[in-house]
């Protein structure tokens, strides 16, 4: 099971981005209407690049299966998929 953790700091302080490389792949995927050299942040809104309901089931489906969890019936609502920092933050929870 891969553990759901985010990226470490860089030696400025910053971090490059709060999940792992595992879920940047996995979301970029899902994206299909998402400029591929574009950054994924947190805000960006997955709806507006094409994750729809039918996509929110095998995204979910993919996640729980990349990183050994299973999310709870509560979060499988549209606004878990809204944004990828809210996605992210259902992974990391996730039993």
């Amino acid at each position: 099971m891969r553990s759901p953790t985010a990226n470490t700091p860089l030696a400025s302080g910053v971090v490059d981005q709060p999940w792992d490389e595992t879920f940047e792949e996995v979301v970029r995927a899902a994206l299909v209407e998402y400029p591929p050299d574009a950054p994924l942040e947190p805000g960006t809104p997955l709806p507006a690049h094409g994750v729809d309901s039918i996509a929110m089931v095998g995204l979910a489906m993919v996640l729980e299966s990349s990183y050994g969890v299973t999310f709870p019936a509560r979060a499988l609502v549209p606004a878990t998929f809204a944004t990828a920092g809210a996605l992210w933050d259902a992974v990391r929870t996730a039993n």
